[in-house]
C-alpha cells in the first residue's frame, strides 16, 4: 500500500481503494470457502458411549459443516444403519462396553463394505494380531485432526 505525504489527498484515496479491494477479495474468498465446505459436507454416524465426548465430537463435526447422527453403543449404531443407510462415514470410539468399535466396524463392513469407518481411541488397544483396515484417530483430537481423518477416509 502506498502512503502519501500529508495534505496531498492521495493517501486517503489509496487507502480507501485498498481497503475496499481487500474487503471485496475477502468476501469473495469467504463465499468460495463456504461453497467448498458445503459441497464436501458429509453425513456422519458418530458412535461413542461417553455422552460428553460424543457432544464435543458432534460439535466439531457440525463446525466443519457436516451432518451428525449420534449413537451411544454399537447396537444403537447398527439400528441406525438398518433404518437409514445414507451415511457417508462412521466415526466410532474403540473402547465401548458390549461391542467395541473394532467389532462394530467389522459388522458394518459385512453389510456396507464401501462405507468408510474411523476408529477413535485414546489407548494403544487396537488389536495387534489383526490387520486394521479402518481409519484411525488418536484421542484427544482437534477439529483439524478430525477433518484430516475424514478426508483420508473418504478419499482412500
Amino acid at each position: 500500500m502506498a502512503f502519501a505525504v500529508e495534505g496531498d489527498g492521495v493517501g486517503f484515496a489509496t487507502e480507501s481503494y485498498a481497503a475496499s479491494a481487500l474487503y471485496t477479495t475477502l468476501a469473495s474468498l469467504s463465499g468460495a470457502l463456504w461453497r467448498i465446505r458445503r459441497a464436501r459436507s458429509l453425513r456422519v454416524l458418530l458412535v461413542d458411549d461417553d455422552i460428553l465426548v460424543s457432544m464435543g465430537a458432534a460439535d466439531m463435526l457440525l463446525d466443519l459443516g457436516h451432518t451428525v447422527a449420534e449413537a451411544q453403543s454399537g447396537a444403537h449404531a447398527l439400528r441406525f444403519l438398518e433404518s437409514d443407510s445414507q451415511f457417508d462415514i462412521v466415526v466410532t470410539d474403540y473402547a465401548m462396553p458390549g461391542m467395541n468399535g473394532f467389532e462394530l466396524a467389522q459388522r458394518i463392513k459385512e453389510r456396507h463394505p464401501k462405507l468408510p469407518i474411523i476408529l477413535a481411541t485414546g489407548y494403544a488397544e487396537l488389536p495387534a494380531d489383526r490387520p486394521i483396515e479402518f481409519g484411525h484417530l488418536s484421542k484427544p483430537y482437534s477439529a483439524k485432526d478430525l477433518a484430516a481423518a475424514l478426508e483420508r477416509a473418504v478419499n482412500s
